[in-house]
C-alpha cells in the first residue's frame, strides 16, 4: 500500500500510464501532480518534508513519519487519471438506466439521448458521462466516475460514485419508488416546510464547529471527512461572530435542503443542511451574509 513516501514511484507510474493513452508530461510534471494529489503545495514542499524524515533525529535514529499512509489521497489519484473513452453500443447502456438513491429523496437518474449519456442528481444540472470499460463511465468536467454493480443474476443493483477521493454507493429503486419521492420533495418545496429536526441538527453542528468538537456520529462519512478537513477554517469564519441572536428558517432547495440564516453578534450567515432519513446531517454549507 503507497503513501506519500512513494510519490517519486508513483510518479513514474502516473507519467507511464498517461503515456500509454498518447499524454506526454515530463517526469517534473508527474511529481507536481502527485504531490497536489497528496495535499501538499508543491514537489518541493513534499520534498523538504521526505528530507526532514531522513535526517537522524537528537537521539542518533531515523524519525518516524507522521502521516499514516492516506488511502484517500491514493484514490483521489487514481480519480484524477485522464480516461479515453471506448466504443460502445447505446442499447448496452439501457440496462444501467433508472434511477438510485444515497439517502431518501435525493435520487441519481441515469438515462440516455440517442447516443450521450446522462447522469444527473437531484437539485443539479445534467452531466455526460462517456465509457471508460463494460460497467464505469467517467466525467470530463468533475474528477469523478461511476461504476455499476451487478448481482449474481446480472441485474444492476446499485452504481458506485468515485469522487473526492470517496467512493459512494447508490442503490437503484423503482420508478415507482423515485416518483414518490420527486413527489414528495415538490410538494415540501411548494409548502415551504423543514425537514423534522433539522434546525436543531444545524445548532449541535454550529456549536461543535466552535466548540472544536463536532459529533461525527451525527454527520454522514462525506461530510465528515469535509468537515475534518476544513475544521480549522470554518472556526476562523463562525467563533470570532459571538454569540447566536437567533436562527432563521428560510426556505428548501431544490435538492431538498433546508435554509437558515444564523445571525450571529457580528455577522450573520446563511447555512443550508440535508438529512437522512436517521436523521445524520449528510449536506451542509455556510457563506456570510444572507
Amino acid at each position: 500500500m503507497r503513501d506519500y513516501h512513494d510519490a517519486k514511484s508513483m510518479a513514474q507510474t502516473l507519467r507511464g500510464a498517461l503515456g500509454s493513452k498518447a499524454i506526454a508530461i515530463s517526469h517534473g510534471e508527474s511529481l507536481e501532480l502527485v504531490s497536489k494529489m497528496f495535499g501538499f503545495a508543491d514537489w518541493n514542499t513534499l520534498s523538504a518534508k521526505l528530507q526532514g524524515e531522513r535526517e537522524p533525529s537528537r537521539n542518533g535514529n531515523i524519525t518516524e513519519p507522521e502521516v499514516p499512509v492516506d488511502e484517500r489521497g491514493r484514490k483521489l489519484a487514481e480519480q484524477a487519471v485522464p480516461r479515453v473513452a471506448i466504443p460502445f453500443d447505446p442499447r448496452r447502456f439501457d440496462e444501467f438506466a433508472g434511477y438510485y438513491e444515497q439517502h431518501p429523496g435525493i435520487l441519481f437518474k441515469i438515462y440516455r439521448e440517442g447516443g450521450r449519456y446522462l447522469s444527473q442528481i437531484t437539485g443539479q444540472g445534467p452531466v455526460e458521462i462517456y465509457p471508460e470499460n463494460e460497467t464505469k463511465f467517467f466525467a470530463t468536467v468533475v474528477q469523478a466516475q461511476i461504476s455499476f454493480v451487478k448481482d449474481a443474476g446480472g441485474r444492476v443493483t446499485e452504481l458506485i460514485l468515485h469522487q473526492n477521493g470517496l467512493e459512494m454507493p447508490w442503490k437503484r429503486i423503482d420508478k415507482a419508488v423515485a416518483d414518490r419521492a420527486v413527489a414528495a420533495l415538490e410538494e415540501r418545496i411548494k409548502e415551504n416546510r423543514p425537514q423534522a429536526g433539522s434546525e436543531d441538527a444545524l445548532r449541535r453542528l454550529i456549536d461543535g464547529i466552535v466548540s472544536g468538537h463536532p459529533n461525527y456520529d451525527e454527520m454522514g462519512d462525506e461530510l465528515a471527512q469535509a468537515t475534518r478537513e476544513q475544521l480549522s477554517s470554518l472556526q476562523q469564519l463562525i467563533r470570532t461572530k459571538g454569540g447566536i441572536k437567533f436562527i432563521r428558517f428560510v426556505g428548501v432547495t431544490d435538492a431538498g435542503d433546508d435554509v437558515f440564516h444564523v445571525e450571529h453578534e457580528n455577522r450573520l450567515f446563511r447555512w443550508s443542511i440535508g438529512l437522512d432519513a436517521g436523521g445524520k446531517v449528510v449536506r451542509s454549507w455556510v457563506s456570510s451574509g444572507g
